[in-house]
């Protein structure tokens, strides 16, 4: 009998970068209306979509990664966006950081990069690793 290795999120990666683009843009969409009543989704189409395209490329390269069959890259980039959301929604809503309106997206950019980084190291170092204890 023939048995077929399924790899790592194959098939299905797509959705769950969806997944937390949604969920981010609905949280995102809450805290605009929370913050500023007169807030409206036509001002986040016409002058946010930078940012937004970001938060959803943020959102999807975790999967990507685990696509390309980099699971360590995978959980440590999920890490640094899951950390990076936690920091840009607890910033947005303290009252001092409001002042700084890039503050809390600046600290977003910097956990993901941070959990993007960390993730190349453990996997360029696993690489290395076996590199060397396997000759």
């Amino acid at each position: 009998m023939l048995e077929i290795e399924k790899k790592f999120l194959e098939g299905r990666w797509w959705k769950y970068g969806t997944g937390l683009a949604a969920a981010h843009l609905f949280l995102w969409i809450l805290l605009g209306y929370k913050l500023n009543p007169g807030f409206s989704l036509v001002f986040l189409i016409k002058y946010s979509y930078v940012i937004y395209s970001i938060f959803i490329l943020s959102a999807f390269l975790p999967f990507i990664f685990g696509r390309l069959q980099l699971k360590r890259l995978m959980w440590f980039a999920l890490v640094g966006y899951l950390f990076g959301n936690v920091a840009y929604f607890l910033l947005a809503l303290y009252e001092p950081t409001r002042r700084f309106a890039l503050l809390p997206f600046v600290s977003f950019l910097q956990f993901v990069t941070a959990g993007i980084s960390l993730g190349v190291v453990v996997e360029l170092g696993r690489y290395v690793y076996l590199k060397v204890f396997e000759s």
